[in-house]
């Protein structure tokens, strides 16, 4: 008897020894779970829990990651890594911060703290940087000429702040970006009195990859921006509404020049400026629709923004190009009658040429975009 219970004894000792060791990860008891180190189990990290880091370009992207983001700490796992992860941690430190457009925008500096776990590497990167969270994210890509264009008009038109752009590759924007500016600024019709200035910023300099930072100033406040818009439209929609029974498109694009002509005094002195500066001038009302419609005097460019917002109340669609005539920097309008490219020239009178309104027969070799 005495040895069939010590028998059973023992089997029940086993058992208890199995059921204890079944799972080999985890103990538990009534007031504890205790999880073995993986070390002890000596099995390899389970597939996909790793950050995909497996070489250099995988490691690149996820810290570019981190400062598109604006991300201070970060902790990857590296397992199967292809190359020499010292030096290649070296090398894309010193690309972000001195080739990388974005790392020569906004990083101070990097850092990287290894960690070996059994068959895994954590590091840990940390970023301190030059520009905030919200700047780094902000960042908008830029894929033309005519992309930028129609963000900087949205800009000025709203009187935005500062904005900053990602510039690819094949745009190039470094040697005109000033002239891409005024493009944007001449089609903003009413809304144009707003600017007085853009600085543009490019990192890196002399690159066509860039990020590109433009910090516009303004003659006034919003709300006097809004009334000066305001009375912009509704002298030109006083107008329109004398020409809207001319008829005929070419009838209304005469009409609208002999307007400004007995109406809007030329301010000669200011084309001289804009050609001395390249239409980097500070764009003050003459320069303006608001000098036509409301003060009677302006430069070029502002009987041809008068036109602008003129046109566009009799519904016209038109666009504004700026280039050269003989030596002036000079902007004209170009529309559709339906049938035919019509180029308006809204100060040919005054720049002594008789011809106002082109079609079939434009003259290639004077009027010359930029």
């Amino acid at each position: 008897m005495n040895r069939i219970c010590k028998t059973a004894a023992l089997s029940l000792m086993l058992l208890m020894a199995l059921g204890l060791c079944s799972g080999c990860d985890r103990n538990t008891g009534e007031y504890y779970t205790e999880t073995i180190h993986s070390e002890k189990q000596n099995v390899l990290p389970v597939e996909g829990e790793d950050s995909g880091i497996n070489g250099y370009y995988t490691l690149k992207g996820a810290i570019l990651n981190m400062v598109g983001l604006g991300r201070g700490e970060d902790v990857f796992r590296v397992g199967r890594y292809s190359g020499d992860l010292e030096a290649d941690l070296k090398l894309i430190i010193q690309e972000i911060t001195t080739a990388e457009p974005i790392g020569i925008y906004g990083v101070s500096s990097i850092t990287v703290d290894q960690t070996r776990v059994l068959t895994y590497r954590e590091l840990s990167v940390s970023i301190q940087y030059k520009r905030t969270a919200a700047e780094l994210r902000s960042i908008m890509d830029i894929r033309s000429t005519y992309d930028l264009q129609s963000r900087m008009a949205a800009l000025l038109t709203t009187m935005g702040e500062v904005r900053v752009f990602s510039v690819g590759d094949g745009i190039e924007l470094q040697e005109n970006i000033q002239k891409e500016i005024y493009t944007a600024w001449i089609n903003c019709g009413a809304d144009a009195p707003g600017l007085d200035y853009a600085a543009a910023d490019f990192y890196p300099e002399g690159q066509d990859k860039a990020i590109l930072e433009i910090c516009p100033q303004y003659i006034d406040e919003p709300e006097v921006h809004q009334a000066k818009a305001a009375q912009i439209r509704a002298k030109g929609g006083e107008v329109a509404e004398t020409l809207r029974r001319s008829g005929r498109l070419d009838e209304q694009l005469e009409g609208l020049a002999d307007w400004l002509m007995e109406n809007v005094v030329y301010d000669y002195s200011a084309q001289r400026v804009v050609n001395e500066t390249g239409g980097e001038q500070r764009k003050g009302s003459s320069y303006t629709a608001y000098g036509a419609l409301v003060n009677g005097e302006a430069a070029q460019s502002g009987f041809v923004l008068a036109a602008s917002v003129i046109l566009e109340q009799l519904d016209v669609e038109h666009e504004v190009v700026t280039g050269y005539v003989g030596e002036d920097i000079y902007s004209w309008i170009t529309l559709n009658d339906g049938e035919r490219q019509i180029l308006f020239d809204v100060t040919a009178l005054q720049n002594e040429r008789t011809q106002r309104i082109y079609g079939s027969e434009m003259p290639e070799d004077l009027f010359l975009p930029w």
